[in-house]
């Protein structure tokens, strides 16, 4: 809601990933309007090696976890009015 609004610094404030959803979403509306307009679609093919497969697993799970801990430390958030 807070990004929507274009206040990013409240929108921080309760869930730093919903900025980043906002702009995958933009970015990929953006995307399959070119696509569909010009027939002609960006693709991107990573090819990861085994080993760096399981680092960007493993740096996503840290993250992840980090982003729970701190949303269950900022629970105070949930019961504060707007």
């Amino acid at each position: 809601m807070y990004t929507a609004r274009g206040d990013l610094a409240l929108a921080w404030t309760y869930n730093p990933l919903g900025i980043a959803a906002v702009a995958a979403g933009i970015l990929f509306s953006v995307r399959a309007a070119i696509g569909q307009l010009s027939g002609r679609w960006l693709a991107l093919d990573l090819a990861l090696s085994r080993r760096a497969q399981r680092f960007v697993v493993l740096v996503g799970v840290v993250l992840l976890s980090a982003l729970e801990w701190r949303q269950q430390t900022r629970a105070d958030l949930l019961i504060a009015p707007y």
